[in-house]
């Protein structure tokens, strides 16, 4: 009697699982051919990265046979992937053109608002159009250096021997290198006392990848000299925009920011950044020691002066009482210090 009892209660909780092909008994024929092309897509879109590093790397390693291979072999196996490149470049785009061309084919009936939505986008078509000429000439310089920076660089590997590596290390240096310049301009105000009072009189900014987002519309804030200020918003409302301007990461569209009634734009800017001190909600240390990390904000300090920074900002205690003080490595205390403790070591 029992074993039957229990044989039925099995059968009754038992699962029944359905098939694959279960999954799809709701869908219809052209929701198969969206998941078709869509599974052909990814394929092909896991497959570009791959095919991209692999054709790259055959051309590196031409680069780096030169000197054993014969200057006509090395042109042909070079322009040999580098039109292969060529090819697979170009059938993408042709495959982007026809989606795009397919996506703005609609019917003429949903259009029937048509003159509505001009009007009502008309004012902003001229900003748009100057924007798009900005951007775009913006892309075309840089694809134009990167274009002449390419040929002048296959130029010294064919004719002067030069490394294929050497020369595109140079470039990224060249560029990387470029946006750090305007940090060692010697030129500009350096003023002899600072109060620190801060004012930002009708400043209006947007950040150049959105010229048409206006972050800072007409924004004025006073900040008198030795006030403690909270910036409360939004994410989003411009909070760390306001820091980045105050920097000079970024310059203002209309208004300037006035240091002690001076604006930042005539200050020297190394001097200007050297007056500051800026904690991160997560702040970064670099993997070395503390002393070392200590002076990247003074490089000529010495260890009285280390010192004696620490003991006002209250962290001589805790640096003193690891392994190695001052000469721990940075890497090896994350689980002997606490986040507020990683801060102090941050601001120091």
């Amino acid at each position: 009697m029992f074993p039957e009892e229990n044989k039925n209660d099995e059968e009754k909780t038992r699962v029944k699982y359905g098939s694959i092909r279960s999954v799809f008994m709701h869908a219809d024929k052209l929701d198969m051919c969206l998941m078709a092309l869509g599974f052909i897509g990814a394929v092909f879109d896991g497959l570009t990265d791959r095919l991209e590093l692999y054709f790259s790397s055959k051309m590196i390693n031409i680069i780096g046979s030169l000197s054993t291979l014969d200057p006509d072999d090395f042109r042909h196996n070079f322009e040999k992937n580098a039109l292969t490149m060529l090819h697979l470049s170009g059938a993408s785009s042709l495959v982007e053109r026809g989606r795009w061309g397919v996506s703005i084919v609609r019917p003429e009936q949903r259009w029937s608002r048509q003159s509505l939505l001009i009007e009502q986008f008309m004012p902003s078509l001229g900003q748009a159009l100057i924007n798009g000429l900005a951007i775009g000439s913006n892309y075309s310089a840089i694809f134009a250096i990167w274009a002449v920076m390419s040929f002048y660089g296959s130029r010294l590997v064919m004719c002067d021997g030069a490394q294929g590596g050497t020369i595109f290390a140079a470039g990224l240096l060249i560029i990387i290198g470029g946006q750090a310049l305007a940090a060692v301009d010697v030129e500009g105000i350096i003023l002899e006392h600072v109060s620190g009072e801060v004012e930002f009189p009708q400043v209006k900014f947007s950040y150049p990848s959105r010229p048409e987002s206006i972050v800072l519309p007409n924004f004025s804030l006073t900040i008198p000299a030795g006030k403690t200020v909270a910036l409360v918003g939004a994410s989003g409302s411009g909070k760390s925009t306001i820091l980045l301007l105050l920097q000079r990461f970024y310059n203002s569209l209309e208004g300037e920011i006035l240091l002690d009634m001076i604006s930042t734009n005539k200050l020297q800017l190394k001097w200007l950044r050297s007056q500051m001190a800026l904690v991160s909600q997560e702040p970064l240390l670099f993997s070395t020691t503390i002393k070392e990390n200590m002076l990247f904000g003074k490089e000529n300090a010495t260890m009285e002066e280390i010192v004696e920074v620490s003991r006002a900002c209250d962290a001589h205690n805790f640096i003193t009482q690891l392994p190695q003080g001052y000469d721990t490595q940075v890497c090896n205390i994350h689980t002997m210090i606490s986040s507020s403790q990683n801060i102090f070591i941050w601001t120091l």
